[in-house]
């Protein structure tokens, strides 16, 4: 974590399964189209990029509390949620995709039916910002 006042910056935990996914994803993809070089140009440029996504994805992954702001960034995708709106938290262990490295997550209730999981390293320190923010999001076990 980072702080530069009101901003804080949480890495996503990485998992070790997420790890062997995604390297493996990612060496499939982009080893044999540039050693046996594809005739086509257009296949090789597809499967590059989407290593290189898958990349991004695993180097820039966090999330960041600015404000009453909680952005998360899942390498090029990203999501700000409102932490006034949070309604609660819980621990879950969810192999489902969400932008998160890990299969230890935290979920996140906001808005009326709006739900997402994260990994941030330090959990604990993570829920103790937002709840320091809105003291009145209840975390669930």
């Amino acid at each position: 974590m980072h702080k530069w006042r009101d901003y804080m910056y949480y890495r996503s935990k990485k998992g070790p399964g997420f790890f062997a996914v995604y390297w493996m994803m990612i060496l499939l993809m982009s080893v044999p189209p540039i050693f046996f070089l594809q005739t086509h140009i257009f296949s090789l440029i597809i499967t590059l990029a989407l290593s290189g996504i898958l990349i991004w994805i695993w180097f820039k992954t966090g999330y960041t509390i600015n404000g009453e702001k909680l952005h998360i960034h899942y390498g090029p995708f990203k999501k700000e949620i409102n932490i006034i709106e949070i309604h609660s938290l819980r621990e879950t262990k969810n192999p489902f995709i969400d932008p998160a490295l890990s299969i230890n997550k935290i979920e996140i209730i906001y808005q009326k039916y709006e739900t997402t999981a994260i990994s941030p390293i330090n959990k604990g320190q993570f829920i103790q910002s937002l709840v320091e923010i809105n003291p009145n999001i209840q975390f669930k076990r």
